[in-house]
C-alpha cells in the first residue's frame, strides 16, 4: 500500500512543505477554471460581436429599412405610402411619432388603379427584389415614377398621366 504520504498524493491531495493537506483539484479549479472559462467563451464572444452567430436576428434582410423609415417620414404629414410586403417592419421603423399613413394593396394593378384614382402623388415603398413587378402596371398606364430613395429598400413618388 506504500507510505502514507504516496497514498495522500496518489488520492489527488497535496502534502505542502508546513503540514497543511490540500486538495490538488481544489487548486486547480481555483486557479485554471476562470482562465479555462474564457478560453472556452471566446471564440463563441468574438463571432457574436461580429454578427455572425446563426440564432436570432435578420440575418440583413432588413438592412436599410431605417433609411427607408428616415425618408418616410421626411415626407408631409398624411402622405400615403403604398407597400406590400413590409407591413409591421416598417410601421416599427417608421415609429410611435410617424404622421405618414402606410397602406397595404394586394397587386400591382390594384396600387395601380389606386395611384390613378387619386389627385397628387403617391408613394411606393418596396424592396428592391420586388420593386419592378409593382411598378409594371403603373408604367403601361403611362404613369410617372420618381426613385427617391435606391438601395436596399426603395421609395418611388408615383403620378398617374390622366
Amino acid at each position: 500500500m506504500g507510505s502514507p504520504i504516496s497514498w495522500l498524493n496518489a488520492e489527488g491531495y497535496n502534502l505542502c512543505g508546513n503540514g497543511e493537506l490540500h486538495m490538488k483539484s481544489e487548486m486547480f479549479n481555483r486557479a485554471w477554471l476562470p482562465i479555462l472559462v474564457v478560453t472556452m467563451a471566446l471564440p463563441f464572444t468574438l463571432r457574436a460581436l461580429s454578427g455572425r452567430v446563426e440564432i436570432g436576428g435578420d440575418h440583413g434582410q432588413h438592412t436599410g429599412l431605417d433609411q427607408l423609415a428616415a425618408a418616410i417620414n421626411a415626407l408631409p404629414a398624411k402622405t400615403v405610402i403604398y407597400d406590400y410586403s413590409l407591413d409591421w417592419e416598417l410601421v416599427y421603423y417608421l415609429g410611435d411619432g410617424s404622421s405618414v399613413r402606410p397602406v397595404f394593396q394586394p397587386s400591382p394593378q390594384a396600387m395601380a388603379r389606386a395611384v390613378c384614382g387619386q389627385d397628387g402623388y403617391s408613394y411606393l415603398a418596396a424592396s428592391q427584389a420586388e420593386s419592378l413587378p409593382w411598378l409594371e402596371p403603373l408604367r403601361r398606364r403611362g404613369g410617372y415614377i420618381e426613385t427617391l430613395l435606391d438601395g436596399p429598400f426603395l421609395l418611388y413618388r408615383l403620378t398617374c398621366s390622366f
